[in-house]
């Protein structure tokens, strides 16, 4: 069986297979709360929060953010901007991506992640709804 190495660069950026319960994980920078520097940080977005590390072997985490349905995601201006927040009630954890395509794929995780907290949570949100709504017709 001869075949390739695996290369481990790629192994080691954002993987979105076989997480189990996280829904994304890889690289990012973000900036300190006191410092106010930048670190590169080994982030993992689960279904209800986003824990970032030292690195990908380290088993506690260096800091946390709980998502809520309110939380949202606010992109940077400028054009192929890298930088992204995440905006709870009580902090703003600011993110930089290693470039304009890891970020969207970023941003889109944690959208969809707070999306799906959303429906969750609210049984009669607008998009239940519509959906119920359609299918009535479609009956018509």
């Amino acid at each position: 069986g001869g075949g390739k190495p695996p290369n481990f660069k790629n192994l080691e950026r954002t993987e979105t297979m076989g997480l189990g319960n996280d829904c994304k994980r890889g690289y990012l920078t973000k900036k300190g709360l006191k410092r106010k520097n930048w670190k590169t940080r080994w982030f993992i977005l689960s279904a209800t929060q986003v824990r970032y590390y030292s690195g990908p072997t380290d088993q506690t985490p260096k800091g946390f953010m709980t998502l809520t349905p309110e939380t949202r995601v606010e992109v940077q201006p400028g054009q192929n901007s890298c930088y992204f927040n995440i905006i709870n009630a009580d902090r703003v954890l600011m993110c930089r991506a290693e470039n304009y395509e890891s970020s969207m794929e970023w941003i889109t995780a944690f959208e969809e992640t707070i999306e799906s907290l959303t429906v969750g949570s609210r049984t009669d949100s607008s998009s239940a709804r519509d959906i119920s709504f359609k299918v009535q017709n479609s009956f018509i």
